[in-house]
């Protein structure tokens, strides 16, 4: 019954449909539409529910950049979904969403094959499965910091797991883990850790990337040098 209600909504309003793409972009007219229809009624609550088994501390969270939950949007089942509350756990590798409904708010693990990828404070996040032509075996959620129409640059955001005991408590903290970086290239994922690999993949730029600084003292460096370099690459290639 609840199929046919929404798909009698949907037909009634395709001619609404046509004019907002007229007038809003795409992203306004699927929050409006979800909006309308009601959460409950999309295909986000195809998930299970989330639970936490053990204690862990506000400080040293497995979450990305906040144990809270951040506006975001995820590709779910083939469909868009904006401004949705979401949580990416670095540590299990799996996206937190928060849904509001009628009974107030369900909290759930969306499905990770169904993910494509997600979007969550500004950073952009697809789901890789699977191996390149290479059977080179590269899987999760990978962040794209750097893209080009020669080669596409990825970042794995790792955490570890320490177990903790305080006065027969069990609890658990999440510290950071050193970062890895791919390259994706020619159809083969490639495994980035320094300045010298940029130079094996693309020898005849190896004197032109000897002027970029290698300083990587911290997360944030490696992230610099990772996306001078690419930047570096994209200049000489397209000239």
């Amino acid at each position: 019954m609840k199929k046919t209600i929404i798909l009698s909504l949907f037909v009634f309003l395709q001619p609404l449909f046509f004019y907002c793409q007229q007038s809003k972009d795409e992203s306004n007219y699927y929050i409006w539409f979800d909006e309308l229809v009601g959460v409950e009624n999309t295909g986000l609550y195809l998930g299970t529910e989330y639970l936490i088994n053990y204690r862990i501390t506000e400080e040293n969270y497995s979450f990305f950049e906040s144990p809270n939950f951040l506006l975001g949007t995820v590709n779910y089942n083939r469909q868009t979904y904006f401004n949705q509350e979401i949580k990416y756990n670095i540590y299990e590798d799996e996206v937190i969403i928060k849904l509001q409904n009628n009974n107030g708010q369900t909290i759930m693990k969306l499905i990770k094959d169904k993910l494509d990828g997600f979007t969550i404070n500004n950073h952009v996040f697809i789901n890789i499965q699977g191996a390149d032509e290479y059977d080179t075996e590269v899987s999760g959620f990978f962040e794209i910091i750097a893209k080009n129409s020669f080669f596409t640059l990825y970042k794995k955001h790792r955490k570890r797991k320490i177990k903790k005991l305080d006065k027969r408590i069990i609890y658990y903290e999440y510290k950071d883990r050193k970062n890895q970086y791919y390259l994706f290239y020619n159809k083969t994922y490639i495994n980035i850790k320094t300045k010298r690999d940029f130079s094996k993949i693309f020898p005849e730029f190896k004197k032109d990337l000897m002027d970029i600084k290698e300083n990587v003292k911290s997360k944030s460096n490696q992230d610099i040098l990772m996306i001078s370099l690419s930047n570096r690459v994209f200049q000489l290639m397209s000239k």
